[in-house]
């Protein structure tokens, strides 16, 4: 699911993540926070975007209104939600960039 390029920023907190019944827990000594099982959260905020989307709501408005849910949460926490997120849109692209006919476009 997370694809690893480099031991670089992005690559290098995706490597932090690990799998431990069936949830994704961001390692960050000395304590270790769980975020939420990724997948479904991911497939929940996908889905708000189709509501937003769909009652006119811009991206930047959406995500303005997302972050801001996740207030207290840390920053890095969500920009790890977020990467995932980014990266189950960017599964339902076809090798050359084109959406798939039955995908919904989420830009």
């Amino acid at each position: 699911m997370l694809k690893q390029v480099g031991p670089t920023g992005r690559e290098e907190r995706a490597e932090t993540a690990i799998r431990k019944r069936e949830k994704w827990m961001l390692a960050k000594p000395p304590a270790i926070l769980e975020i939420v099982t990724v997948e479904k959260m991911a497939e929940r905020v996908l889905e708000d975007w189709a509501k937003a989307k769909g009652a006119g709501t811009s991206q930047q408005d959406f995500w303005k209104d997302f972050c801001a849910k996740y207030e207290g949460a840390r920053k890095d926490d969500v920009e790890f939600v977020v990467r995932v997120i980014e990266d189950m849109i960017t599964e339902t692209t076809g090798s050359n960039g084109n959406k798939h006919p039955e995908t919904k476009s989420w830009s």
